[in-house]
């Protein structure tokens, strides 16, 4: 007598069936001397994982099955073929998989290499806890930072950046993200230059253009290499008292008695002394010797000469916001206007206004800024042009603390146009007779226009 295979199938499989498949293929399972007789259900009908009797998909991922056996051979002397040494201590490895996992190590263990024939490879200036835990991350592909100290993360960074893991390079880019602070800032800052992290370098600048003030006081400012500082201090966005980066910058010359003076001098050009107030300058500037005589004279002599808004201000960058919707106006003739103060200075290329538009009126105006409210920049005029509703307005970025708009028109005439806020462009119209008049669109504002579309 010929035996089928044995199989051992779950009930579950066999209730969730209907009726008219019941009648089935036979198989019989020895159980204590004596047979047993199963109905099973037809090839190709088998149900689900879950119990259910729908179409199998026939696909089969056991991945997480593959990174724990993986995982497994992580510092497991079995089958290994490699020893790495650092800092005296040993760790079993795979040439095989190391190779898979980087380039640099599939240089090392296969290209030729006098490594690729050695059984023993002592890695000289590798810290020890960094290499443990990215072998940690070749087998397991798993990290967690939390446990780790920030100098700890930045070993391993360094380590990810040596060999080539870019993508654990950039993870932990992204951790040093949120958890950068004052205190830590300038030394994440260094490591993302090290290492080319453009990205991480960009929101660094970003948060110490917010946090100027508190940034230069910090002991990791004195830390900074010159092309850090430079990059920092050169920006219009990095907003604080020029005085405290000029004493910030003092500390941090004095903290490198060996630097060139070439170097010194290229570093002072990015400070602005016609921002230092007269006093300072002669008090804390010039006793300090890093500045010559003639380059503070001329400096106060900028200060005498030039108007306020041609100053080269330090202001903040913030990204646009809607305000509140509210209502505010003032008297045409009226040469004051409407004055916004913001809350500290701010490097400004674009304004939104929005012109009272409940009725048909139009109007004229135009927008100046300033610094001290008595020396106003004229960035907008729309004196000649009639203007409603939402004006959005552009102009070359300055450094702004005060804006005042001013209105010199207001008519309430609809002879040229009425528009409704909830037209339909899609389903309205409107029309003239051939011959006689035309079809008039006035724009909410001056426009330079090289296409339009019509249908």
């Amino acid at each position: 007598m010929v035996k089928e295979p044995a199989a051992k199938v779950d009930g579950s499989h066999r209730e969730g069936l209907p009726c008219s498949l019941v009648s089935s293929m036979k198989s019989f399972v020895m159980s204590d001397s004596h047979l047993t007789a199963l109905r099973l259900p037809p090839f190709g009908l088998i149900g689900n994982s879950d119990g259910g009797t729908g179409s199998y998909s026939g696909e089969i991922d056991h991945t997480g099955f593959l990174s724990d056996n993986i995982g497994s051979l992580f510092l497991n002397p079995n089958f290994s073929d490699v020893m790495f040494v650092v800092e005296g201590e040993k760790f079993p490895a795979h040439k095989v998989l190391l190779a898979a996992r980087s380039e640099y190590f599939r240089a090392m263990l296969y290209g030729g290499m006098k490594e690729s024939d050695e059984g023993e490879i002592v890695l000289e200036e590798t810290n020890v806890f960094a290499f443990r835990n990215l072998l940690r991350y070749i087998y397991t592909a798993k990290l967690n930072l939390l446990e780790y100290k920030e100098e700890q993360v930045m070993d391993i960074l360094g380590l990810a950046h040596k060999y080539g893991f870019v993508k654990l390079q950039n993870a932990i880019a992204e951790y040093l993200k949120a958890i950068l602070n004052n205190k830590n800032l300038c030394t994440i800052f260094n490591i993302s230059q090290l290492y080319f992290l453009n990205d991480l370098t960009e929101y660094c600048l970003v948060f110490a253009d917010q946090n100027a003030s508190e940034v230069l006081t910090t002991q990791g400012f004195l830390q900074l290499s010159i092309n850090a500082v430079t990059q920092l201090i050169a920006r219009d966005s990095f907003c604080a008292s020029e005085i405290d980066i000029f004493c910030a910058i003092r500390e941090w010359v004095k903290a490198r008695p060996e630097m060139q003076a070439a170097a010194v001098e290229m570093l002072m050009k990015c400070l602005r002394l016609s921002l230092i107030s007269q006093r300072d300058l002669l008090n804390i500037v010039r006793p300090s010797g890093l500045f010559a005589p003639d380059t503070i004279l001329d400096a106060i002599e900028e200060q005498d000469k030039k108007r306020t808004t041609d100053l080269t201000y330090r202001g903040f960058l913030s990204i646009p916001q809607d305000g509140d919707r509210g209502l505010t106006r003032h008297a045409i003739g009226d040469e004051e206007g409407i004055v916004v103060q913001l809350g500290r200075p701010y490097i400004i290329n674009k304004i939104v206004l929005q012109l009272f538009d409940r009725e048909t009126r139009m109007y004229s105006y135009y927008v100046e800024i300033s610094m001290d409210r008595r020396d106003w920049v004229r960035v907008i005029d729309h004196t000649k042009y009639l203007c409603r509703s939402r004006q959005t307005l552009y102009f070359y970025s300055r450094v702004v603390r005060y804006i005042r708009v001013v209105g010199t028109h207001n008519s309430q005439s609809n002879r040229m146009f009425h528009l409704n806020s909830d037209y339909d462009w899609d389903n309205g119209y409107t029309c003239h007779q051939l011959n006689s008049g035309a079809i008039t669109i006035q724009l909410p504002q001056p426009y330079m226009i090289s296409t339009m579309r019509y249908n």
